[in-house]
């Protein structure tokens, strides 16, 4: 993107209607975390390492009233406060989420909220993604062209610089996975996804042990997270499809269905929904709200405002950052 004197001007306009905005309108923010690990692949930068996660919560606890998502938009009603207000989130349903968070959240007494979908509680397997991610992108050499079709998608490649070890390699390797991830997420169900990836992985010989830790949490994980009732447990659908490209009796069934798995598990409906990839439409939002959710979170990045639609709430994606970097953007970005 070229930095032209008109966008440069937009920009700064933009910025200093934010900051107005800022100091007269109460507003919060909602964190939006998936591991807490250090994999040695990951395309889509979800992962803090646990140095890096304790650093973000050190700092937050220190600059910001973290409060548990649920009561995240009556503290905006209540107008400004003299700290701002967060929430904490986590998408997926990673096993590092009790092994490797809670502890950290416990030692500061930070709540948070874990978006799980019910559908993989319990899988030995890890997340699709990253079995794929490691599959495609972490062995040195990759097959220039490769042909695989299956449950009637064509996983199919052809990238003659895909092994090149500069700027060039890595844009076509990041291809090759783009391409086969996109179409695996449209693939019907979990099993389909995982036997593409078993076919890669017979293929090209994929050592998968380092992505071993990657697997979603069992019911006694998921209990012992949420038993002392810091870790509210949200739902993520039951699958984790792309809500908007289902019929609307599947996308029904999605939202309906994990709730009703969810009260299996805890003897309770769960309050908090989450759509996965953030993928939503009309319907699908409608649809949580007639489930009975009392709010969602999507992936659109913004503060949160009061008034914000409580089915539409917007999260900031964490990166991997520095304890330092974290605070710079809690002081000059986030907060007042």
């Amino acid at each position: 993107m070229k930095l032209t004197p008109y966008l440069v001007a937009k920009l700064a306009y933009r910025f200093g209607t934010r900051i107005a905005k800022r100091s007269t309108r109460p507003h919060g923010f909602i964190l939006m975390y998936h591991r807490v690990a250090s994999p040695t692949v990951d395309p889509w930068k979800i992962s803090v390492s646990p140095q890096n996660f304790a650093g973000h919560m050190q700092a937050l606890s220190e600059m910001a009233d973290v409060v548990p998502l649920q009561e995240l938009p009556a503290n905006l009603r209540k107008g400004r406060r003299s700290r701002p207000v967060a929430a904490v989130t986590f998408d997926d349903g990673y096993l590092d989420s009790l092994v490797s968070a809670k502890p950290v959240l416990d030692d500061l007494g930070i709540p948070a909220t874990i978006f799980v979908p019910t559908g993989w509680i319990g899988d030995l397997r890890p997340m699709w993604w990253d079995r794929l991610a490691h599959s495609l992108l972490a062995p040195e050499v990759l097959p220039e062209s490769l042909v695989l079709s299956s449950h009637g998608q064509d996983f199919s490649w052809q990238e003659p610089e895909v092994n090149r070890k500069d700027a060039v390699g890595r844009r076509a390797r990041a291809r090759v996975h783009r391409g086969v991830w996109s179409r695996m997420r449209g693939l019907a169900d979990d099993d389909a996804r995982h036997a593409v990836v078993d076919a890669l992985v017979s293929v090209l010989g994929t050592d998968e042990g380092p992505v071993g830790d990657a697997r979603p949490l069992n019911r006694d994980e998921l209990r012992t997270l949420a038993a002392d009732g810091r870790f509210e447990v949200g739902s993520h659908s039951v699958t984790h499809p792309t809500l908007p490209g289902l019929p609307s009796e599947a996308k029904a069934s999605e939202i309906e269905n994990s709730a009703k798995q969810f009260e299996e598990i805890f003897g309770r409906r769960p309050a908090t929904f989450a759509y996965p990839y953030g993928d939503l439409d009309d319907e699908s939002v409608e649809l949580v709200r007639e489930a009975g959710y009392s709010l969602a979170c999507s992936t659109r990045e913004d503060l949160m405002w009061k008034g914000d639609d409580p089915h539409l709430l917007p999260r900031i994606h964490v990166g991997n950052w520095s304890a330092g970097e974290f605070r710079k953007r809690l002081g000059w970005y986030w907060l007042p």
